[in-house]
């Protein structure tokens, strides 16, 4: 079935896309010679990582060319808890233990579906987590995106609480139909930049392997390189709420030869 997939995607998919699939497909062969010629515990962990993104890879090229074919409209997703598990030790490490991985899946975080699938943006907050945890120096730029996006959320609903009620008002405000309290003005600006915060995080989640490519970046530390974008997402916010100036220097070009 994987196979027939695998084929059918070949005929329809674009020439970037062709290349994603061909680094995927490829990269599971390689696993499966490596550890026909080496068995072991570490060539075992690589196949089980490999066939994870190979089958990840045929599932969110399917539902982009073939939407009415996917049973999880969703969004991409691990095909279950153990597959979660293997990539998130193959992609960064012995961070936590399997009892504990599958106890925090059957509490809700990471989600698991009635099938048994796993969020894959779930499983990807769960380790920017569990870093952040460990300390700052286990996270690449930012680290307080959980605390900050909490506190957005808040602030977002006290704010269109308090854009409701400013609306209902206005038309009772004859001098200044336009007139707006520096507060009311403050309170749309952060509701503003939160839901632009959970925007751009999402455009992450969904375009990073695509960024990746483009780049020429090796596709086995995708999950690396997204949250690395996550995190400097984080860091212009962080700015933004905090009233930072930012401070651009323009690197001088080298003049034609």
């Amino acid at each position: 079935m994987t196979a027939d997939r695998f084929e059918k995607l070949l005929a329809v998919v674009t020439a970037d896309d062709k290349k994603e699939l061909g680094l995927a497909h490829n990269g599971k062969i390689e696993a499966m010679r490596s550890y026909q010629n080496k068995p072991g515990k570490e060539t075992k962990t690589d196949l089980d990582a490999a066939r994870a993104y190979y089958d990840e890879t045929l599932d969110r090229l399917a539902a982009r060319y073939f939407p009415e074919e996917v049973q999880a409209p969703e969004g991409e997703r691990f095909k279950n808890k153990k597959a979660a598990f293997v990539w998130i030790m193959a992609t960064h490490g012995n961070i936590v233990s399997v009892g504990k991985f599958y106890q925090d899946c059957g509490n809700g975080n990471p989600t698991t579906y009635p099938d048994k699938t796993v969020s894959r943006f779930s499983v990807l907050e769960y380790v920017l987590k569990l870093k952040s945890k460990n300390g700052p120096s286990a996270v690449p730029l930012g680290g307080d995106y959980t605390a900050r996006r909490e506190k957005a959320d808040t602030e977002k609903a006290e704010a269109d609480v308090r854009t409701a009620t400013v609306k209902a008002d206005e038309a009772e405000r004859e001098r200044d139909a336009k007139w707006m309290l520096r507060e009311d003005h403050n309170d749309d600006m952060a509701a503003f930049a939160g839901l632009a915060e959970d925007i751009f995080r999402h455009r992450v989640y969904l375009d990073h392997q695509i960024l990746l490519t483009a780049a020429g970046g090796n596709p086995a530390r995708a999950a690396e390189f997204a949250l690395a974008l996550q995190s400097f997402v984080d860091r212009g916010f962080n700015d933004i709420a905090n009233y930072k100036e930012i401070d651009i220097e323009f690197e001088m070009e080298e003049a034609d030869e």
